[in-house]
């Protein structure tokens, strides 16, 4: 084993914690949590050994929706974020209250919104959330993409 030098030691140890400290703090990622009929719950999913930075003022958004009728804020994020903005194709939930998450050993999933439509398919949308520890993050995750059902008075038998 090589042995360490007063020089070279430091220098190691300060390039290995720098390392893991970059690592830490990065959100990797919405996902869908739950489906069921027209309701959709997603969460920020963290691999192991990664935390969260979240400041006021940064948004969660989900835009590629169809036929939105309601959202709301999810337990896990409920003590920071409260501001909703819904339209029948974006869902935007806003931080008022900053929060840091350390990281842990595990992976984990944090429950973040909730979106309800009237859509009869699902598709990929797209998602979009800033942190304070990694700027923006965005991708696509399974959402509310599809048509409208007709309603049973349309669909049925004509009545002369």
């Amino acid at each position: 084993m090589m042995a360490c030098s007063l020089v070279r030691c430091p220098v190691l140890i300060t390039v290995t914690l720098a390392g893991i400290s970059a690592g830490t703090a990065r959100a990797d990622g919405l996902t869908l949590t739950a489906q069921s009929g027209g309701q959709y719950d997603y969460g920020i999913q963290l691999d192991p050994n990664h935390g969260l930075v979240i400041l006021a003022g940064d948004q969660i958004t989900l835009t590629g929706l169809f036929g939105v009728t309601s959202a709301g804020v999810l337990a896990g994020l409920s003590f920071a974020y409260s501001t909703i903005i819904t339209t029948p194709t974006s869902v935007t939930i806003g931080a008022t209250t900053p929060f840091v998450l350390d990281p842990v050993p595990v992976s984990q999933t944090i429950s973040a919104l909730h979106v309800t439509s009237s859509a009869s398919t699902s598709g990929l949308v797209d998602y979009e959330f800033q942190t304070g520890s990694e700027g923006t993050v965005s991708g696509t995750v399974l959402g509310p993409a599809g048509t409208v059902p007709e309603p049973g008075g349309l669909t049925g038998p004509r009545q002369y």
